[in-house]
């Protein structure tokens, strides 16, 4: 059975991250590390838009979710928001698409774990 995450804000990641590294550098490792899937979130409120079979924009949005890797991901995506006090992250995908996650978490031991390989 897998241990229950222990999780915490994106303002506390941010703070923690930016004892050991610069501020210019901690959100880039953070998400860096988010996208290649070394440090999980999730976010209290996640909006997610698609194209419908007829190029229309549908809407789904779900509760404390796991955001998914490539959420983090430059990959054809613009990090159009970033309110790291408020856990507030939004994305363009495509030029089109609106993502948005809302109260993002990050895993804290993943945090203490970037922590202990920055020492």
């Amino acid at each position: 059975m897998a241990a229950a995450i222990d999780w915490i804000g994106a303002a506390e990641a941010l703070r923690i991250a930016s004892d050991h590294l610069s501020p210019e550098d901690a959100p880039a490792t953070l998400i860096a590390r988010a996208e290649a899937g070394a440090i999980t979130t999730r976010a209290q409120r996640f909006t997610v838009e698609v194209p419908n079979a007829c190029g229309q924009k549908m809407t789904f949005e779900d509760e404390l979710v796991e955001l998914p890797r490539e959420f983090w991901s430059s990959e054809g995506r613009v990090l159009q928001t970033h309110d790291w006090e408020a856990g507030d992250f939004a994305s363009l995908v495509n030029g089109s698409f609106q993502h948005q996650a809302c109260g993002v978490e990050f895993d804290r031991a993943a945090i203490a774990a970037l922590v202990e390989q920055l020492r």
